[in-house]
């Protein structure tokens, strides 16, 4: 029989078509940083930011910083900005216009890894994966495109 040595329960009590607050999950942080402009600008003006986790982004200004280094980096990061224990990644879909549609995500306990491990072992892997969501949908990089 295995140990349940390293076995943590985080319940956050989600159900079909629970939400949670965008700024604070990587998945959420994503899909806003690859909203237009204006979209984006009007996104975060109706945000009320609230502390919930030990690592929170309290400022809209901080945001906008953090939304312009995923769109940059093609990754988003949440380390215990939603919930203390709790980290995340996530990775852009895109259709084949190369719109981003939706976000594929990896949440793991802080006590189980840490988060540069999350980042450094387990996003190619993610954003591997998206991609080959993203070409399902008909997307090509434009180094594939010929």
């Amino acid at each position: 029989r295995g140990s349940r040595q390293g076995q943590h329960k985080i319940d956050f009590d989600l159900r079909v078509g629970s939400r949670l607050p965008s700024y604070c999950t990587a998945m959420g942080k994503l899909l806003l940083a690859y909203l237009p402009e204006d979209e984006q600008r009007s996104a975060i003006g109706a945000l009320k930011l609230q502390r919930r986790g030990p690592n929170a982004i309290d400022t809209k200004k901080a945001l906008r910083t953090e939304l312009e280094s995923i769109n940059e980096e093609g990754l988003a990061v949440n380390d215990e900005e939603l919930a203390g224990e709790v980290q995340a990644i996530a990775a852009p879909v895109r259709s084949g216009g190369g719109d981003v549609v939706a976000a594929v995500s990896l949440t793991a306990a802080r006590s189980m890894i840490t988060v540069d491990e999350l980042v450094v072992s387990l996003s190619p892997h993610l954003i591997a994966t998206a991609a080959r969501i993203s070409a399902r949908l008909g997307y090509r990089r434009a180094d594939e495109r010929g």
